[in-house]
C-alpha cells in the first residue's frame, strides 16, 4: 500500500506565484469535478442494479482485496 503524504496547512501569506498555482488548482478542480460526480454516480448506479454483473460488483467490493488485486489473482 503506498503511503499518503500530508502536506499541512499554509500558515501566512502566500507569494504571487504560491497565488497563482492556488487559483490554478482550484479552476482545475472546480472544471474536473462535475465529471467526477457524474462518473460516481453511474458506478452507484451500476452496483445497485438487480443483474448479474451488479450481483459481481457488490461482491468485489465487499471483498477485503482491492478491485485490482482480484484482478491481477484471476
Amino acid at each position: 500500500m503506498e503511503k499518503i503524504k500530508i502536506r499541512h496547512r499554509i500558515h501566512g501569506t502566500l507569494t504571487p506565484a504560491q497565488q497563482r498555482r492556488l487559483e490554478k488548482a482550484r479552476e482545475q478542480v472546480a472544471e474536473e469535478l462535475p465529471d467526477l460526480i457524474r462518473r460516481n454516480q453511474m458506478r452507484f448506479d451500476a452496483r445497485k442494479e438487480k443483474t448479474f454483473s451488479g450481483m459481481v460488483r457488490r461482491a468485489a467490493h465487499k471483498f477485503p482485496l482491492s478491485p485490482m488485486k482480484i484482478a491481477d489473482r484471476a
